[in-house]
């Protein structure tokens, strides 16, 4: 009797594992690319960082690494195309500078690096912000959202920008390079 229901519970097991993926059924059938793109993210990135030195808030540089995710994972997507990437990111820097702006002439009092309720409200009303104006104006690019963020939280200056913007057009640029050898991984 309990050979049986350990049987059954063995089967039952096996049969629910089989129904997760825990391993992408492309990647068995093309590891070399996958290794190759993952690899060929996380070397543009550190060739970036170290060419720009940069030294950002750590959301800024999420940011731009999520860009380079998503570059070199959906290569092909729309997501991936540079008017999305840079104009993404671009919508995001004026949305925050505008931001800041207001916050700056109306004296709302919010200083970066004291988040507090009036940080939170003008970071999310930047992500808020530039998100719709993304969407209208078809630059949508998630990470993007990043950038909104960071730069509410982060002292925005001429090199933070500058590092934001000439990241996601290296990103781009390499992208529209190696566009033919590069496949959607997911």
């Amino acid at each position: 009797m309990i050979n049986k229901i350990t049987g059954n519970l063995t089967s039952w097991f096996l049969l629910q594992s089989k129904k997760i993926d825990l391993i992408d059924k492309n990647f068995l059938s093309n590891p070399v690319k996958y290794i190759i793109q993952c690899s060929l993210a996380s070397l543009t990135l550190f060739t970036i960082l170290i060419f720009e030195n940069a030294l950002f808030s750590p959301v800024i540089v999420v940011a731009v690494a999520s860009s380079a995710f998503t570059i070199f994972i959906f290569p092909h997507r729309a997501i991936s195309t540079p008017r999305k990437v840079i104009g993404g990111h671009t919508i995001a820097i004026i949305a925050s500078v505008v931001i800041m702006l207001i916050n700056d002439v109306l004296g709302f009092g919010f200083t970066v690096g004291e988040l507090g309720v009036m940080g939170s409200m003008l970071a999310s009303l930047s992500v808020g912000i530039s998100s719709l104006v993304m969407v209208l104006t078809n630059t949508e690019h998630p990470p993007a959202a990043g950038t909104a963020f960071g730069l509410i939280i982060y002292p925005i200056s001429p090199s933070a920008i500058l590092f934001i913007i000439s990241s996601v057009i290296i990103l781009s640029v390499i992208k529209r390079g190696l566009r033919y050898r590069l496949i959607d991984l997911v």
